[in-house]
């Protein structure tokens, strides 16, 4: 049984239990007790706080914390106040069946996960006790749950959503009285699909369906839901229960206010994934669910089906182009960021690793030291690019009053968050060993872009390097694909001279070969005559770069390479019958005998054997350096100095 199992079964027993506890709050106000209510912000009965909140909350944390002591923890309500509940004590509901999801987790599938390298220390649990406050609190108490979700590094993959008024196995069965339900849960897990008691409606629509709120004062929100183009509008209250209304098939679309929490999309993000939905930002963004940062969505949330894009005739990326486009949507990044939204924003790229947006004072302490410095910032589209192997964009700066010359014009940010890749995934997925491979190369770039020898080289060889502003790198050796870096560079833009060639010209050709050149004195390992004044900082250096250059030693080629090669060889040469030159080049030995000698020429040209370990001779270590990863033209920058 996987810890993910374990804490998954944990959550389902405690929305039951919460669901218990709020029905005993419902219980007295039938009964007519005045219900023990107040609001956080005056203004917005939104935020609504009842006792049943908090007795929820606290069956819910406390639960938690017993079984898994370790376990992070974000709830909606503040865990030390207890204003509303002075001296009440929840029931004893015995342990936890730790085991509830077995079924759920036994389950075969084309696209199950395995979970069985998470640990304990991976996850954050999302706790939101009664959402829909508002409505329990004016009586639509069907419109209210109890959300629990848990993220895997960020990441929405289980949850349970219970619904305390609600019986016989239907989303839309309320007894009356309302404290007499027997309360549901619905709870999956992402490549395992959902379980519990909800069922999907007989008779789904055929038109595209959207789930909103009953009223709405936000007009960016007017402009959502024009953009989405649906027929229909099912007003639901409650984040949980509009997302309900998805997993049920009774919409394909549900679009959430711009106040919601990662406590609300938490549980219902995975749910949704779990059933073949997607839910993003209106901009088309994964939301990172973290127990740091802000824990508001406040660039908005969108929520497909499965069955979306059959009915739509549009997939849920398309749709968020398409939102992206709408100009209040693009407001929200100079509203929330100070980003000019003049040009389009490439506003996927502005965010740091862990998917938190940069705003600019965030820009103004990373580069400065102190906030006010930057005023607002750009990531135009036109200057982002979305490779393979990494994103990256140019992002220019508006200083701030009296700051100017306090940061740099602009710099070029380099993002790599392999799960958010699609040719990283298939990596994962098909080759593994080529994803361990890049993300040691990550590694590398970040390390020895940031050491200070790189400086130094800089400073004496009178090369300009692309030198780190600020580096960020997790780096997993469980679940590799969660490995992410990013780099914040010195931009080498055109506009200070800098410039790229497909071919080099003499100059350039000379200028690179000399800058080489003196890359590899510097950092020279081998034989020297004479002291070295750079060997304590190119020392430090050498553990941070790969022992063995390039990516041609048998240690980074698959394992399986060299006993390839005679059959290899044999389809090539069958393939080119008739069009070797001379009777040498068609010998059918040539695959065996390259076979045969790898081990020796690997050890020859690397100085290691085929599993990496040294095997150095001392010609091979007199010459020892580093070099240049890829020295391609596409690598190198020239600007015309003075002659």
């Amino acid at each position: 049984m996987t810890i993910l199992e374990e804490v998954l079964s944990a959550c389902v027993c405690l929305a039951e239990r919460a669901g218990h506890v709020i029905r005993e709050v419902q219980r007295d106000r039938e009964g007519g007790a005045a219900l023990q209510a107040e609001l956080k912000d005056a203004s917005d009965e939104r935020t609504y706080l009842t006792c049943a909140d908090q007795r929820a909350q606290k069956v819910i944390v406390d639960g938690l914390r017993g079984a898994f002591p370790a376990i992070s923890i974000v709830g909606e309500e503040d865990e030390e106040d207890a204003s509303l509940i002075e001296g009440w004590v929840a029931p004893d509901f015995g342990a936890l069946d730790l085991a509830r999801c077995s079924e759920l987790f036994a389950r075969e599938r084309a696209d199950k996960e395995d979970y069985s390298w998470v640990e304990l220390a991976d996850l954050t649990v999302f706790v939101d006790p009664v959402d829909g406050t508002r409505e329990f609190v004016q009586g639509r108490v069907e419109a209210c749950q109890t959300l629990i979700g848990v993220a895997i590094r960020g990441k929405p993959c289980a949850g349970a959503i219970g619904l305390p008024f609600h019986t016989a196995h239907q989303v839309d069965n309320v007894p009356t009285p309302r404290s007499a339900a027997e309360g549901l849960v619905a709870y999956g897990a992402v490549g395992y699909g959902i379980a519990g008691d909800v069922a999907p409606t007989a008779t789904p629509p055929e038109d595209l369906r959207l789930a909103f709120s009953a009223s709405n004062k936000d007009a960016t929100l007017d402009d959502v839901i024009a953009a989405i183009g649906a027929q229909d509008i099912l007003k639901a209250g409650g984040c949980g229960y509009k997302i309900l209304r998805v997993l049920t098939e009774e919409v394909q679309v549900a679009l959430l206010n711009l106040a919601t929490s990662l406590w609300d999309t938490c549980a219902t993000s995975a749910l949704v994934a779990a059933q073949g939905g997607k839910v993003t930002t209106l901009h088309g963004n994964p939301i990172e669910h973290t127990a740091h940062g802000t824990t508001t969505n406040r660039f908005g949330v969108v929520i497909t089906s499965a069955k979306y894009e059959a009915v739509a005739r549009r997939t849920h990326d398309d749709l968020c182009k398409a939102l992206k486009a709408v100009p209040s949507v693009h407001a929200l990044l100079a509203k929330h960021l100070s980003v000019d939204v003049s040009v389009p924003q490439a506003c996927d790229l502005v965010r740091d690793i862990t998917g938190v947006y940069y705003t600019a004072d965030d820009w103004s302490r990373m580069l400065a030291g102190k906030p006010g410095c930057v005023a607002a910032y750009s990531a135009a589209d036109g200057e982002a690019e979305r490779y393979k192997q990494s994103y990256a964009c140019r992002i220019r700066f508006t200083p701030g009053e009296g700051a100017a010359g306090a940061v740099p014009e602009s710099v070029f940010y380099k993002r790599v968050v392999l799960r958010d890749m699609p040719y990283a995934v298939s990596k994962a997925k098909k080759t593994p060993f080529k994803l361990t491979r890049d993300i040691h190369s990550c590694k590398v770039e970040a390390d020895f872009l940031h050491h200070d020898a790189v400086r130094r080289y800089s400073e004496t060889a009178q090369v300009t390097v692309a030198l780190p502003f600020a580096v960020q790198q997790d780096v997993y050796a469980r679940h590799q694909i969660d490995s992410r870096f990013g780099l914040i560079l010195k931009d080498l833009r055109k506009e200070e001279g800098w410039a790229q060639a497909a071919h080099l010209d003499d100059a350039q050709l000379t200028a690179t070969i000399r800058a080489l050149a003196y890359f590899h004195a510097f950092f020279w390992a081998g034989e020297r005559e004479g002291a070295d004044p750079h060997g304590e900082v190119k020392e430090a250096v050498a553990g941070k770069v790969w022992p063995v250059a390039t990516y041609w030693d048998l240690k980074k080629q698959p394992a399986e390479q060299v006993d390839q090669l005679p059959a290899k060889w044999e389809k090539e040469r069958a393939a080119f019958a008739g069009a070797f030159r001379d009777e040498e080049a068609g010998d059918a030995t040539v695959g065996p005998r390259l076979a045969a000698l790898a081990a020796g020429l690997n050890a020859e040209v690397h100085g290691c054997d085929a599993e990496g370990a040294p095997s150095e001779t001392a010609e091979y270590r007199k010459y020892k350096t580093v070099i240049h990863g890829d020295a391609k033209p596409a690598n190198f920058f020239f600007r015309r100095g003075d002659g």
